[in-house]
């Protein structure tokens, strides 16, 4: 890919990426159930958000055409982790929405960690990269631990239900299986950018054999 088609494709997954950011503004219309706002699926709103991140971040990471090494990526799912409840709490602090509603912490935090670890999974099986893989799964698998904590102190199948109707229900559109096909656009965008950004082996050391000392340093 050329350096004007990588720029070109990096811008255009940043503006997709704001569209969906701001979906606070659009989302109520495509809503199936009458009356509520976007606050009512607060974990549709933390899968847009991550969904969003991943796209402007993943626009950069193609613009730059730069090799990003295992920790860069690992600080990107981080960091999508922490923005999309941060992004709920800004809504909530700045709208009508309860800062207090369920999904303003931990809950959006998992489902963001979700998407992440699944754009790092995307990526690592595109480029061979292994380690990437095994760091997408385990970043929802950490958040894990206290999202159940948390979750279960309301009913006990409140979690399995929360996430079956993210991953299967149709409240926007009456689209069924919006969640799901969320996630798997997640991993395909992992995939995509590595592929876009050429590939480049950042975790590899690079060969050292026929080389002078003073070439090294």
């Amino acid at each position: 890919m050329t350096t004007g088609a990588r720029r070109f494709s990096g811008l255009t997954l940043g503006l997709v990426g704001l569209a969906v950011l701001a979906h606070p503004l659009y989302l109520e219309r495509f809503l199936i159930y009458p009356g509520v706002e976007w606050s009512f699926v607060p974990l549709v709103h933390a899968a847009l958000s991550a969904v969003g991140a991943l796209l402007v971040a993943g626009g950069i990471v193609v613009a730059r055409g730069r090799a990003v090494r295992l920790r860069g990526w690992v600080g990107l799912a981080v960091a999508v982790v922490a923005v999309v409840p941060l992004y709920g709490v800004l809504l909530a602090a700045t709208g009508p929405l309860d800062p207090s509603f369920p999904g303003s912490g931990i809950r959006r935090a998992f489902v963001a960690g979700l998407f992440a670890g699944a754009f790092l999974v995307g990526g690592g099986l595109a480029g061979g990269r292994p380690r990437r893989a095994a760091a997408g799964i385990a970043v929802p698998v950490v958040l894990l631990v206290p999202v159940v904590v948390e979750w279960t102190q309301g009913a006990l199948l409140e979690p399995v239900l929360e996430l079956y109707f993210l991953l299967t229900g149709a409240p926007i559109s009456g689209i069924p299986y919006l969640g799901s096909l969320l996630l798997v656009s997640a991993a395909l965008l992992g995939l995509g950018v590595e592929l876009a950004s050429g590939g480049v082996d950042a975790e590899a050391r690079p060969p050292t054999e026929g080389l002078k000392k003073d070439d090294i340093l």
